[in-house]
């Protein structure tokens, strides 16, 4: 499991915990997006347990994908939490 550090430069898009996609570009986070920033039923409450499926079906979801393709422009994407201005991929 990889874990990034969220840049002083992100932290006005950071609000906590919870599931999301970030950019990286060697190594630095470069860009981030909450799941539920991009429809408010992608919510995923942060708990224990990760619901793989779930992740899985947000991930395809068609309005999630204009991210995913902006994300990839800009480097590598990665699936996973933010917590404690962190990112912990899945």
């Amino acid at each position: 499991m990889n874990v990034y550090k969220i840049p002083e430069s992100l932290y006005a898009k950071y609000h906590g915990t919870g599931y999301g996609l970030i950019a990286t570009l060697n190594g630095e986070v470069v860009d981030l997006k909450y799941f539920e920033d991009v429809a408010d039923e992608f919510y995923i409450e942060p708990d224990n347990e990760v619901d793989a499926d779930r992740i899985n079906e947000i991930v395809s979801d068609s309005r999630i994908g204009v991210t995913v393709r902006y994300f990839q422009s800009l480097g590598n994407i990665h699936v996973g939490i933010f917590s404690a201005y962190e990112f912990c991929e899945l």
